[in-house]
């Protein structure tokens, strides 16, 4: 094989492994909006969250009321009745049931002060909650026009080596290249490299004597370890 002819693979390669590298950056830009856009459910479902509990806080202490409303009432009529009752008897018995009543309406009088103060816990919370959301947000919204300007730049910069690749291949042997193609599918990272001292660079293994006594003579082969084309080193 022709030293130009290596040469030529050699070119070839560095483009692919360019390319490579700048594919393996573009294939981020999705992982990395998926990230944000998981941070920004989460976030969501955590104020969601936090809303719902609130709803559901301020329904129990409006019960409550409610029923604080009917029991006082019922409390001032059965007190209006208590000077009408002449029999000691009925007198003593309203008297007890007013006086259970108001033992009741104290007891969610105190329920309803305590339901006010978790529901005013649970605002902070939620005020806590739909800020991060809005910090996920804006961050998500940032990240989105940085990445895919970042991408759409790395697809550019991948259709103008391609281009150069198709013609760095004008000058190599058909069947190298269709070796190094193959070679190039199935594993990533180089697919040509040196050996040296008798071994191959890319899986450090030994090469039998008559192949690194081929490579010795300009030809190129393929390691029977790891299968990259081999090549040996100038000073090899």
């Amino acid at each position: 094989m022709s030293r130009d002819n290596l040469a030529a693979l050699e070119r070839l390669q560095t483009i692919d492994l360019q390319i490579e590298g700048l594919r393996k950056d573009a294939d981020e830009v999705p992982a990395r909006l998926s990230e944000l856009e998981a941070a920004v459910a989460t976030a969501r479902a955590a104020a969601d969250a936090e809303r719902g509990r609130l709803a559901d806080r301020e329904r129990a202490r409006l019960k409550v009321e409610n029923t604080l409303a009917d029991d006082r009432a019922r409390a001032k009529k059965w007190e209006e009745r208590l000077p009408q009752l002449k029999h000691p008897r009925e007198f003593a018995a309203l008297q007890r049931e007013v006086d259970g009543l108001k033992r009741t309406i104290e007891d969610n009088e105190e329920l309803v002060g305590r339901n006010r103060e978790d529901e005013t816990n649970i605002k902070a919370t939620v005020q806590a909650r739909e800020a991060e959301l809005a910090a996920r947000e804006a961050a998500l919204s940032e990240a989105t026009v940085t990445l895919r300007a970042r991408e759409s730049e790395l697809q550019g910069q991948m259709g103008e080596l391609e281009q150069l690749r198709a013609a760095a291949q004008e000058g190599v042997e058909p069947r190298l290249l269709a070796t190094y193609n193959l070679v190039r599918r199935r594993r990533p990272g180089p697919a040509l490299v040196e050996a040296r001292k008798g071994s191959c660079t890319g899986c450090n293994r030994r090469l039998q004597a008559q192949t690194f006594n081929t490579l010795l003579n300009g030809e190129v082969a393929q390691c029977p370890s790891c299968g990259r084309l081999v090549y040996a080193a100038p000073d090899a």
